[in-house]
């Protein structure tokens, strides 16, 4: 059988045999038993050869045994020769095709042992099957680079067997994600951006695999073709742009952003081709009906900071604060019971434009007392939309200086059209008679966890000039998409199970 297994195949075979898998060889050793058919059958064929090999040995050895003190101790070193001569009869009759990976052992047979001399049978040996073609595993050591971590923004990384420092060539083998983005040029010419959290498999130049997470492909002319495999379809790029997410639950989806992709399912479905703005969806049983993207791309605790010496904190949970957004088009939806607040600006997609709304109860607190402020948001994933269609992107905090809308809005009565303050036909205006800058901070590309925060005399003067005990903000994103479906930046709300919700912390003295 070793004419069946290429080299590099049969050193992964013999690192098995003795327990020295590198990580890496691991790696490909599970990826081939899992997605070759033929080289399973090699690979059981070769484990069943060596366990035909040790029980004959086991065998001829306990016959040797039971009948030592039978025969006189002169004749012992000679029979000692013929019983491994038997077994390495045997090796040959069968092919000993295996190699060094069965080294003959040493018996522990002690001076003046005898040993029977016993007939030997040799099995007629098996015809072996003809070759079969098979493509040549490269064990990733050894290969070639296929492909360079062109770029990252904020990236934290977790487990992977390849290097994660930007510039760097990537053979075989994986990396995953943790945070941030993640930009892979293929030596095709297609390149790959990974939006956390992900876990992706570098395998040719025209091929990688995606574990889970999010993904964005371009693939110009010269690459078309190149491919993306999840678990349950494979993804063939005709050009140009695609973006991809391989969910944790076992859903993905495929939206197609420029030009045409196939998807073919693992069930053996004929590909399906996906053109400009079409999206379909999929699990482990089958493909589920193309329709036309108009929304954003579905996909998958923080602690405020220990308060000091006079410094108190508020949120929306408490007393009559309350939290919630609005989204253009949806005049009859409420999002009060939301864990989110969604915010986004979209110049030309109108449905996907967001505001956040937030009222914070100021009944316990000595505003004669207060002399510095600061507001706190909890970044979380919103699980829509592609971080790669939004630059590093821009908030501003502003405050509501009408009053009669503290109280007059609801979280489950407010609307995009009804939302204090709105300007409903825009994706940041207020109305500038009735509310006030207070300031902005930024979330960088890609970032999708951690605390942002606004602080300084215009958000403690807003605060000051409070007459009825409750502070109402308006958060609004700045900074507009690049493409449809990007993404939609989210922070936690009173009703996240486990994240903070927005927060003002007041020093007062």
């Amino acid at each position: 059988m070793s004419s069946h297994f290429s080299s590099p195949e049969q050193d992964l075979f013999q690192a098995y045999l003795e327990d020295r898998l590198t990580n890496t060889q691991r790696t490909v050793l599970d990826r081939r038993l899992r997605d070759d058919a033929m080289f399973r059958r090699r690979f059981a064929d070769a484990l069943h050869l060596e366990g035909v090999m040790h029980a004959e040995a086991a065998e001829l050895f306990a016959e040797s045994q039971s009948s030592a003190s039978s025969v006189s101790v002169a004749s012992a070193p000679v029979n000692r020769w013929l019983a491994a001569a038997a077994i390495l009869a045997i090796g040959l009759a069968l092919g000993w095709l295996l190699g060094p990976a069965f080294p003959l052992k040493k018996t522990n047979d002690q001076p003046g042992e005898v040993v029977e001399t016993l007939p030997v049978a040799i099995p007629e040996p098996e015809p072996a099957p003809a070759p079969e073609p098979t493509p040549v595993v490269v064990v990733p050591e050894l290969a070639e680079p296929v492909a360079t971590l062109a770029d990252v923004k904020s990236a934290k990384w977790g487990a992977g067997s390849l290097p994660t420092q930007e510039g760097s060539r990537l053979r075989q083998g994986q990396l995953e994600l943790l945070e941030g983005l993640a930009t892979l040029r293929f030596d095709s010419g297609a390149t790959v951006t990974l939006e956390a959290p992900a876990v992706v498999e570098v395998e040719t130049a025209m091929r990688c695999r995606l574990r889970r997470g999010a993904a964005v492909a371009w693939v110009p002319g010269g690459a078309h073709g190149f491919q993306i495999q999840t678990d349950d379809a494979l993804l063939t790029d005709y050009g140009t742009r695609f973006g991809v997410t391989a969910g944790s639950d076992g859903k993905s989806e495929v939206l197609v952003l420029e030009g045409e992709v196939g998807v073919a399912h693992r069930n053996g479905s004929a590909e399906r081709r996906l053109k400009t703005g079409e999206m379909i969806r999929y699990d482990a049983e089958k493909l589920v009906e193309t329709v036309v993207a108009e929304g954003e791309s579905p996909r998958f605790r923080e602690e405020p900071r220990s308060e000091a010496e006079g410094w108190v904190s508020i949120t929306t949970a408490r007393g009559r604060g309350k939290d919630s957004y609005g989204r253009q088009n949806t005049t009859n939806l409420t999002y009060g019971d939301s864990p989110l607040l969604m915010v986004k600006n979209s110049t030309d997609y109108v449905s996907n434009r967001r505001k956040a709304w937030l009222t914070f109860d100021l009944r316990t607190i000595d505003k004669a007392k207060l002399t510095e402020s600061q507001m706190i948001l909890s970044i979380q994933p919103s699980g829509l939309g592609y971080a790669s269609m939004v630059p590093d992107a821009t908030f501003a905090l502003y405050g509501l200086t009408d009053e009669s809308f503290d109280e007059s809005w609801g979280e489950d009565t407010l609307t995009w059209d009804n939302a204090p303050a709105n300007v409903p036909d825009h994706g940041f205006k207020l109305d500038p008679e009735k509310t006030m800058v207070l300031g902005e901070f930024t979330v960088e590309q890609g970032v999708s966890s951690g605390l942002r925060s606004v602080d300084g005399q215009a958000l403690t003067d807003f605060i000051l000039s409070d007459t009825n005990d409750l502070v109402t903000f308006v958060l609004v994103r700045l900074t507009d998409e690049t493409g449809s479906n990007g993404l939609v930046h989210a922070f936690a709300s009173a009703e996240h199970p486990v994240a903070m919700p927005p927060t003002l912390r007041l020093k007062v003295q």
